[in-house]
């Protein structure tokens, strides 16, 4: 009995955490710039993009995967920190996704970027914890 009720309060209590600590899609992003700035990909990944689930689908540990998604951001680097610093500064118009990946809430924050001379969708995802994450 006291393990259910710990195991209830625990929930509540990230239930709450989550929806107090919700954030905007344009902090979300300043976070994802940061985290990339930093080269923190052992924390962008497993926090940040949505589509993680797919890693340890494919049988990908931890490191393994952050190691095989690094190298792309690596090879772009600059460009992904302009994306996001971009994107934290941009306004969104938030809709619903009728099938949201796995972790997902089904919010999904759009805007537009400029890479070079084009204007070029883009879209931040919720995730369940009231964090904004990626695609890839």
């Amino acid at each position: 009995m006291k393990k259910t009720a710990l195991k209830i309060a625990t929930a509540l209590t990230l239930f709450c955490s989550a929806i107090l600590h919700a954030e905007t899609p344009n902090e979300g992003a300043a976070v994802i710039r940061d985290l990339i700035k930093e080269k923190k990909y052992e924390v962008l990944f497993p926090s940040r993009y949505s589509e993680w689930h797919k890693t340890e689908k494919e049988g990908l540990g931890k490191d393994e995967a952050v190691a095989k998604l690094s190298k792309m951001f690596e090879k772009r680097h600059e460009a992904f920190v302009s994306i996001y610093d971009q994107l934290a500064a941009a306004e969104f118009t938030i809709s619903e996704r009728e099938n949201p990946q796995e972790g997902e809430t089904g919010k999904v924050a759009s805007t537009t970027i400029k890479l070079g001379s084009r204007e070029v969708p883009f879209k931040l995802y919720e995730m369940k914890d009231g964090t904004w994450g990626f695609h890839l």
